[in-house]
């Protein structure tokens, strides 16, 4: 097992990696579906802490 980086991907107290939510595949169609779809993973990214606001 690898050693734990210091960085905002692992929980300080837990000492263990977070992961965000699933995300689903994209079945867009068209560029509007395909803009709301990356902006779920884009929310998915900085409700888990993965990226800042």
């Amino acid at each position: 097992m690898g050693k734990i980086q210091n960085d905002n991907r692992v929980d300080p107290v837990l000492k263990e990696v977070i992961q965000m939510p699933a995300q689903a595949n994209s079945t867009a169609v068209d560029v509007a579906s395909l803009n709301t779809q990356i902006n779920s993973l884009l929310q998915k990214l900085r409700d888990t802490g993965l990226m800042k606001n």
